[in-house]
Order: C-alpha cells, then sequence, then structure tokens
C-alpha cells in the first residue's frame, strides 16, 4: 500500500486519464490509465466487482482527462454509509472496499469496488505519438 500511496502522490497528481468500462460474465471492471507523459510511463488501475462509479467532466467531452489529484485507499466498508445505500453495504462479503478518488482537474472520477490491482508499463511508441503530434 505504501508503494501505491507513493505513486498516487508522485505520478498520479499529474496525469492524463482514459477511463474504460468493461462488462463480461464476472461482472463490470473500470479500467482507469494513467499516462504519466514526463516519466514515459503509464499506471493501470483495474477496479473489479465495482460497488459505485461515477465521472463529472468538463463540458468539452474529450476523450482524456488531465487530473491533479488522485488518492486511493482501502476503508473498512461501514465507512461508506451515505454513499452506499445500506442494503447494498449488507450484500457486500467483504469488509474493506478499495476507494479511489481523482478530486482535482478534468474530470471527477469516485469508484468504489471489492477488488483492486495496479501495474506500471512504459509508454508505448503509438500513446507517445498521441503527445507529439
Amino acid at each position: 500500500m505504501k508503494d501505491l500511496n507513493e505513486i498516487c502522490r508522485k505520478w498520479l497528481d499529474n496525469a492524463d486519464l482514459d477511463i474504460k468500462v468493461e462488462f463480461g460474465n464476472d461482472g463490470s471492471t473500470i479500467l482507469l490509465v494513467f499516462y504519466v507523459v514526463g516519466v514515459g510511463k503509464k499506471v493501470l488501475v483495474t477496479c473489479k466487482r465495482p460497488i459505485k462509479f461515477s465521472v463529472e467532466q468538463d463540458p468539452d467531452d474529450l476523450p482524456m482527462y488531465v487530473v491533479f489529484e488522485t488518492s486511493i485507499s482501502l476503508k473498512k466498508k461501514n465507512s461508506f454509509e451515505g454513499l452506499i445505500h445500506s442494503d447494498v453495504l449488507q450484500n457486500i462479503e467483504v469488509d474493506e472496499l478499495w476507494h479511489v478518488d481523482v478530486s482535482e482537474g478534468d474530470a471527477k472520477v469516485l469508484v468504489v469496488s471489492e477488488q483492486l490491482s495496479w501495474e506500471i508499463l512504459d509508454i508505448t511508441v503509438e500513446e507517445r505519438s498521441w503527445y507529439t503530434n
């Protein structure tokens, strides 16, 4: 968790964000791809079994959003009372939920999910061309 907090502080507080939602037999998955062009990396945050998902964006409807403040934390499920209906919380089998909050920038994003994974990858040549054209 310490590594993830450090990545949020150093990289995800000034990145371009692409959001993808995938639907499958195992439920939906929200994929947040943060492009950190200055270091040539991207951080993929995969949220499986989302409980809550919201996006508030600028009216420009850009394909990617510049974001400035991102936090990711694991919280006790009862801390979401008021944000998530109590009937929904009672049916969740895990005791802790992941909370992703992008609170500053072109879009404000909130994800609460049962599972979260992340990885750091190099930006591809094609992705890099998005910034040079």
